[in-house]
């Protein structure tokens, strides 16, 4: 659409500055949310829980082997795209800043160090909006409390946190790859008029 500069029309458009690469590494963390909520429906559907004998749960475990596969294949597909993710943001989150010292041990640190390292590194850095870094610092502190309640295993309280920092963990990944994903660069005018 044109605008009006200076009495004149200009054209303005986006020059992308994102590689392929690039764009399937953001792309990664959406495939990482949905093949995580799909395998999640998919094992929901076996009907047993862990207070189910060890006999029903082999049982019921061996009648829906199909179903059991299917949640192991998307359980790759998700470790694989998050990983891709991860190393992705990381390497943004380097190259904008030097304080990505929590971020190099994700793999062994509890996500709620990692959410909250992201949160304060993207509101620090501003490679994405500030509310998106809230949510991972706010997510990155429902994982800390919920340990408090050791996951609903104590009270049920920590189980909902959990739920909440997991949500927030989720919505964190998939606004941040869709974001970075559709990350056309800035503004460039072009100065010729329109036709």
């Amino acid at each position: 659409m044109p605008a009006r500069h200076a009495g004149k029309d200009v054209r303005v458009m986006s020059v992308p500055t994102a590689s392929v690469w690039e764009r399937r590494a953001w792309a990664a963390g959406i495939v990482f949310v949905l093949a995580l909520l799909a395998e999640t429906a998919i094992s929901a559907s076996i009907p047993i829980n862990q207070d189910d004998s060890a006999v029903k749960i082999a049982g019921a475990l061996d009648d829906h082997r199909n179903i059991v596969l299917v949640a192991a294949y998307l359980s790759v597909v998700y470790v694989v795209a998050f990983l891709i993710y991860i190393a992705k943001l990381h390497d943004l989150l380097c190259s904008v800043t030097e304080l990505t010292f929590a971020l190099d041990s994700v793999g062994d640190i509890f996500g709620s160090v990692f959410l909250i390292a992201a949160g304060l590194l993207v509101s620090r850095s501003r490679v994405l909006p500030r509310w998106l870094a809230r949510i991972a610092v706010v997510g990155g502190i429902m994982f800390l409390l919920q340990g408090f309640g050791l996951g609903g295993v104590i009270g049920t309280y920590g189980l909902a946190i959990d739920l909440i920092g997991f949500v927030l963990f989720l919505l964190f990944v998939a606004l941040s790859s869709a974001i970075l994903l559709g990350d056309r660069g800035p503004v460039h005018s072009l100065g010729a008029p329109s036709a």
